[in-house]
């Protein structure tokens, strides 16, 4: 993905946790995009916010601050089940 369509994707994600706080989705989706920007203390804490609203389905990553971005698709996928 370009810079320009992490944008796009952090501005829609925004605006669905707006919308919805206890979006866990949401969140783990954010964190992903925050990893792939390098903003990695941004996507510890959407992390945590995701593992917290929705611990049985976020996997414990507890310490991985970079997560991995194909494994952040994989995990995506898991959440969104």
């Amino acid at each position: 993905m370009r810079r320009k369509e992490y944008q796009k994707a952090l501005a829609d994600l925004e605006h669905a946790i707006e919308l919805d706080p206890a979006y866990a989705a949401a969140y783990f989706t954010r964190a992903c995009v925050h990893t792939a920007l390098q903003y990695h203390d941004r996507a510890a804490s959407d992390y945590a916010m995701a593992r917290q609203l929705a611990p049985r389905k976020v996997p414990d990553l507890v310490g991985e601050v970079r997560l991995d971005q194909v494994a952040c698709k994989s995990l995506i996928e898991s959440v969104r089940r």
